[in-house]
């Protein structure tokens, strides 16, 4: 995983300053997004496996940015989507839902497929933590 990294990063810290949130249930999924998210220099807030753990660190520690599966052990993680974009943090689903299965409200969000490779997940969507700038 270093030698993709730096492939496609060079030396640098696409992540430096940032604290993601991971959430996933499949404990070696959750593992290597969690390596991916520190090769690239964030720090990882997590990985966590229910969306009441989530929630918690939610209240307790800073996040810029969130990594989460749907399905949890039989619960669905929408809630803590819904309280990540009440605060404006980006968010990307790591599933093995197909997208009609996702509904209406959270289709707007980003959602990468298991099987994945966990720093094409991280690469793929730092696009999220560029600053928006509003037209006027």
């Amino acid at each position: 995983m270093a030698d993709m990294i730096r492939n496609e990063f060079g030396s640098r810290r696409v992540l430096s300053g940032h604290n993601v949130l991971v959430v996933e249930n499949e404990y070696y999924l959750a593992e290597d997004l969690a390596r991916a998210v520190r090769c690239c220099g964030g720090a990882v807030v997590g990985p966590v496996a229910t969306a009441g753990e989530a929630i918690h660190l939610l209240e307790t520690k800073p996040v810029s940015f969130a990594i989460l599966d749907i399905a949890l052990d039989g619960h669905l993680v929408y809630p803590v989507a819904d309280q990540l974009m009440d605060a404006d943090i980006p968010v990307v689903f790591a599933t093995g839902l197909p997208n009609e299965m996702i509904p209406a409200p959270y289709r707007h969000i980003p959602c990468w497929v298991k099987p994945y490779l966990s720093i094409s997940l991280v690469a793929g969507s730092l696009h999220l933590l560029q600053p928006r700038h509003c037209d006027t």
